[in-house]
């Protein structure tokens, strides 16, 4: 049974995994750890866990590890920028924490299918599509 009150937060943790403090304890640290350079054993012992209780618990409460979890909030991130900036794809990558552009690269396709720069492409031919030249809705669509 999940126990979620009307907003959908968890008013009590769920059997072996993390309760509501430490998993928003953990995922702010696990934002954090690059700037504040701690380890997973780091933020399990400020959760007040061992390292391998810290990933058993965080993959219950949240269906991903750790590492799963921030990748996903490095390219959402990733996403929005690429979607709504004219930025390049390299400062996009080195801004959300990747090695490198490739890296983005591959993290992407993964998630969603194409590369960064395709889905881009598509984004933008898509907006000229949908507007006339006056800069219209057309209509129909």
């Amino acid at each position: 049974m999940d126990w979620r009150d009307e907003r959908g937060v968890r008013a009590m943790p769920l059997r072996g995994g993390l309760g509501t403090t430490q998993e928003t304890r953990a995922k702010e640290r696990l934002l954090l750890r690059a700037s504040e350079r701690k380890s997973l054993a780091d933020i399990a012992r400020e959760c007040g866990l061992s390292r391998e209780h810290f990933i058993r618990a965080f993959t219950r409460t949240t269906g991903c590890t750790p590492h799963q979890w921030l990748l996903r909030q490095r390219i959402e991130k990733a996403r929005g920028l690429i979607e709504y900036s004219d930025r390049s794809l390299t400062d996009i990558a080195s801004d959300c924490e990747f090695s490198d552009q490739s890296h983005l690269n591959r993290v992407f396709v993964k998630i969603f299918g194409v590369p960064p720069g395709a889905w881009r492409r598509a984004l933008r031919q898509q907006s000229t599509e949908d507007t006339s030249p006056c800069g219209d809705r057309v209509s129909g669509r």
